[in-house]
């Protein structure tokens, strides 16, 4: 995703953007699969954006090949038979249940044929209720007059749901109309959702094809977030492990000087013993002094860091080591992101 901001941006410069962004639109020179938003706030900034996918209020274009939605109830898919047989769902007129259980008919059919899975969408616990049989509770059952199932893109879920759009309308017109719309991973607004209305001009009868193709650009939109995702995380690791392994020097290098500084130390100390052993009276134990001289020199040999010729270590970095160099990442994969703010 682009982004530029204009500060300060008068209405000449407003207009002198728009003419650009119109005339990017008319030449076909946004790519496949964006588009352009602008907004300015109320301190004057002008905020242009290059996002993925269509505006959710944008029409869906006439040209798409359109998928015809079937006439019978054959061969359906197992998500679509258990919402069939389930009493609990699509509560709904017989006419109204019988066409939403054709469109998620025709829906599945085409997400299979194009290579897609489909998973059923569990009642939420929210949405049950227990029955009470005798003063016990029993079981929990629902009642609930949508109509739900989950298209799986390349790995990325998209609720599909299928409701009655005005069930208190006394209008037989209005009361017949259903709407459609979808959910999922990759919306440049995540969490929200598209539409798909009957109308007077309209049918969700002609929209199967036009759902899937906007799941399909939703799912190359997450398939490019997660590469992103993933590169910024492994850039996040290489600079994390970087700077563990400076650090991990910095305190290895450290304890080497101490260490020789240490040996230092036991060296001129060994020689003052020497010195005092050359001075001692026959009276003091000369011979176990000399022996004790001797393993403090051959100790202070070996234990010199400078022994063998030092080299650049190569420290072997736990996860949890990286954790405190990674600004919020996990050092078990880029799922996982907590700002530092927030935690």
């Amino acid at each position: 995703m682009g982004e530029k901001v204009i500060r300060q941006a008068d209405d000449a410069v407003q207009t002198h953007w728009r003419q650009i962004i119109d005339y990017a639109k008319r030449n076909q020179l946004i790519p496949y699969g964006k588009r352009i938003e602008k907004t300015r706030n109320g301190w004057g900034e002008l905020r242009i954006r290059l996002l993925s996918g269509r505006h959710p209020n944008s029409r869906h274009d006439a040209a798409e090949a359109r998928v015809p939605m079937p006439t019978e109830l054959r061969d359906l898919h197992p998500v679509v038979k258990a919402i069939q047989h389930d009493s609990g769902r699509l509560r709904m007129g017989g006419s109204l249940r019988q066409r939403s259980l054709l469109y998620l008919h025709g829906l599945t059919q085409e997400a299979v044929r194009r290579g897609y899975a489909v998973q059923e969408q569990p009642i939420a616990d929210q949405h049950r209720g227990r029955i009470t049989t005798y003063g016990r509770p029993g079981a929990k059952d629902y009642s609930r007059r949508e109509g739900e199932l989950n298209i799986v893109v390349d790995g990325f879920s998209y609720r599909i749901t299928i409701d009655q759009q005005h069930p208190e309308a006394d209008d037989d017109d209005r009361y017949g109309r259903l709407y459609v719309w979808a959910r999922g991973p990759g919306h440049p607004y995540y969490g929200c959702r598209i539409h798909w209305r009957d109308g007077k001009r309209a049918s969700i009868d002609d929209s199967i094809g036009s759902v899937l193709q906007e799941i399909e650009m939703w799912a190359a939109a997450a398939r490019r977030e997660k590469a992103d995702q993933q590169a910024r995380w492994q850039a996040a690791m290489d600079e994390a492990e970087r700077l563990a392994t400076h650090d991990r020097l910095v305190a290895e290098l450290e304890q080497q000087v101490k260490n020789w500084r240490l040996i230092q130390d036991l060296r001129q100390y060994c020689d003052a013993l020497e010195a005092r052993i050359e001075d001692a009276d026959d009276e003091e134990p000369v011979d176990e002094a000399r022996g004790w001289l001797a393993w403090a020199r051959e100790h202070a040999e070996i234990m010199d860091p400078l022994f063998q010729l030092p080299v650049t270590p190569t420290p072997k970095l736990r996860p949890e080591e990286l954790e405190p160099y990674l600004d919020g990442w996990s050092p078990r994969g880029p799922e996982v992101f907590v700002p530092r703010w927030r935690s």
